[in-house]
């Protein structure tokens, strides 16, 4: 059995979508605005890591 780091593999698209957000619209200063692009990123980044932790 290997380790996975599950964290730190999702906090690389995490944080590349908020630089993103903030680089797209510069003025933004609420983090439910950024944050909303890095949470769908995330999520769409877990759905394979489920399914590949998931047991039968």
């Amino acid at each position: 059995m290997k380790k996975m780091n599950i964290a730190t593999h999702l906090n690389h698209p995490f944080t590349d979508a908020v630089r993103e957000s903030l680089a797209t619209d510069v003025k933004t200063a609420d983090p439910r605005k950024y944050f909303t692009n890095a949470r769908e990123v995330v999520a769409t980044e877990t759905t394979p890591l489920i399914k590949v932790l998931a047991l039968d």
